[in-house]
């Protein structure tokens, strides 16, 4: 299958993103930053909308009518 550059571009960009989240302690860490900041920074801050969407997707393709 071909790609077009924004295909590639999303697709690099995710698997970055997967390769961050995968240390060990990192979604722990992020999750306990959301509940009460502490010394937060801006990059931090941001990824809560990431969170936000991903709840968003998983409770929409959880549901029955997509089973």
């Amino acid at each position: 299958m071909e790609y077009t550059k924004f295909e590639s571009d999303c697709i690099e960009s995710i698997a970055e993103v997967l390769q961050f989240l995968s240390g060990k302690w990192t979604i722990l860490v992020i999750t306990e930053l959301l509940k009460e900041p502490q010394r937060f920074t801006d990059k931090g801050a941001a990824f809560s909308d990431v969170f936000t969407h991903m709840n968003q997707w998983k409770t929409e393709w959880e549901s029955p009518s997509h089973s």
